[in-house]
């Protein structure tokens, strides 16, 4: 199937009047990885398998930044959450999952165990210039107004006994504990629905939200750097609507940050990038993006999903609904921008450009 786009681009705005609008070339360089968990990064075990840390799971990755980067100077590797597991509860519920073939998969916190990871990938570079930081970010600090981090440390406290905590050496006794957990996640869910009806975690699956909140969270942070942003995925089916996206309104992306999709699986990993190569930005730095994570919930919230007052979350897949595949002729296929998202980005640019006006005023001399 041949695709070609036709989609229509909107229009380029580069006012001149903002810093806000002043992407210089950066000097320091950063690299991001946004890494998913669940199938992809995170380790999973089935009945009494031995445990293995993330590292050792994912030992080709380390090997290949650390070779890749163990000379470099000015540097910085920045870790972070790349999975839909964005708060405790949602963290807690992932940690038992079932495969096809109704067998229970085990798994440890997502943020006890990247936090181990990336303490240990510190460790390799003890010896060199390289800065390797977890930038501990979840959406859900936005959607309780919380302090950045402080949604990440609670679930490590709160999870973090669970599974491969105090059971990390009596994986036996994994059986036994499965109703408790889930007892808890429903204790909480319940707390979260009853109490923080306003502030219902957006569950966005198709990680649209997640993805744009990281990029321009890391840009906004190092306006003066240039930033490469990888992702790794397990799901083709999450990550090319992504790439389609991007791909196509490109303006969506900070014009200092390139992005590199990767599809990443366990045991079949590819570490080169995805679909057709990197996505260079276009777009200028979205200094308020949490208001763009927060206009995002609205469309959600808008939509007519039966799940939305029974839940703590709002579940969506706004990429699903931000682009079409529209059939031409045999054979040619036109990728299209939903009405959707392209009053998303007319809003978004018009917020823009009076965050920029409010701005100057308040810095006017």
């Amino acid at each position: 199937m041949r695709k070609r786009s036709r989609a229509k681009q909107s229009p380029e705005y580069t006012p001149s009047m903002s810093n806000l609008f002043r992407l210089p070339k950066g000097k320091k360089r950063i690299e991001v990885h946004s890494l998913d968990f669940d199938g992809c990064f995170g380790p999973a075990f089935k009945g009494f398998e031995k445990y293995k840390s993330m590292a050792e799971y994912n030992e080709e990755f380390v090997q290949y930044l650390f070779f890749k980067h163990k000379n470099s100077d000015n540097v910085e590797l920045k870790f972070m959450v790349g999975s839909s597991r964005q708060s405790a509860v949602s963290d807690l519920r992932a940690m038992v999952q079932q495969d096809d073939k109704g067998e229970n998969i085990f798994s440890g916190s997502c943020f006890v165990e990247i936090e181990t990871f990336v303490s240990q990938i510190k460790e390799y570079f003890n010896e060199s210039k390289v800065d390797v930081s977890l930038d501990r970010f979840l959406t859900t600090d936005i959607f309780h107004e919380r302090a950045f981090d402080s949604t990440f440390l609670q679930a490590q406290r709160e999870n973090g006994n669970y599974l491969f905590g105090i059971y990390r050496d009596e994986i036996q006794k994994l059986e036994n504990i499965v109703p408790d957990l889930y007892r808890q996640a429903s204790n909480i869910c319940a707390y979260l629905y009853n109490y923080n009806k306003a502030h219902k975690i957006l569950f966005d699956s198709g990680k649209f939200t997640l993805l744009l909140t990281q990029m321009h969270k890391i840009a906004s942070e190092n306006a003066d750097a240039d930033i490469d942003f990888h992702f790794y995925e397990d799901r083709d089916d999450i990550l090319i609507p992504l790439y389609l996206i991007f791909n196509l309104h490109s303006e969506l992306l900070p014009a200092n940050l390139v992005f590199h999709p990767h599809l990443y699986i366990t045991g079949k990993s590819c570490l080169h990038p995805y679909l057709a190569g990197p996505i260079k930005g276009n777009g200028v730095i979205d200094y308020e993006y949490k208001n763009t994570a927060i206009a995002l919930r609205k469309i959600a919230l808008d939509s007519t999903h039966p799940s939305h007052e029974k839940s703590a979350f709002v579940v969506d897949n706004l990429a699903d609904r931000f682009i079409v595949a529209k059939k031409l002729e045999e054979g040619v296929t036109e990728l299209i921008s939903t009405p959707l998202l392209l009053e998303f980005i007319e809003a978004r640019k018009q917020r823009l450009f009076l965050e920029a006006i409010n701005y100057d005023t308040n810095h006017a001399c």
